[in-house]
């Protein structure tokens, strides 16, 4: 989030205008743990990151390596090496997951980098239909506790 809002902020100050709210969408899995999650994350990550606007912001990120990975792996037709260099320091910049307490954290570093609002996205890696209500309802209501505070 720094280094993306550096960049709103600069571009807000050539342009003249004023910053204005900053809001930011945040994928968010409460009491899931990587290992569960990764295989799904992987292929959400991929999904984005094959297009070029998405790889080149990973790059800004400081995922620059893995964005040319995974470009060149997709674009040679080896999807399982693309899926791989979407690297758990990838996931745990992206993704908000873990704990209530690391998930609260992780959200509270998002505000107090300079967003103003959260949208809050509930991931899941359940495949069970009631389960995924579940953990995504478990995801809603830790989020709206952590951050009522």
């Amino acid at each position: 989030t720094p280094v993306l809002l550096n960049d709103f902020r600069a571009g807000a100050r050539e342009a003249g205008r004023p910053l204005g709210e900053v809001i930011t969408k945040v994928f968010v899995a409460v009491d899931e743990d990587l290992e569960t999650l990764r295989p799904q994350l992987q292929r959400f990550v991929t999904g984005y990151a094959i297009v070029p606007a998405y790889n080149d912001l990973l790059s800004r990120q400081g995922f620059a390596a893995e964005a040319k990975e995974l470009a060149e792996a997709w674009a040679q037709g080896r999807r399982r090496d693309a899926l791989a260099a979407v690297t758990d320091d990838l996931l745990r910049t992206l993704i908000v997951f873990g704990s209530r307490t690391a998930c609260e954290a992780q959200l509270r570093a998002h505000l107090d980098n300079g967003v103003d609002s959260l949208i809050i996205a509930p991931v899941t890696a359940a495949t069970d239909p009631d389960e995924r209500r579940r953990r995504v309802r478990n995801t809603v209501e830790q989020v709206a506790r952590a951050l009522a505070r």
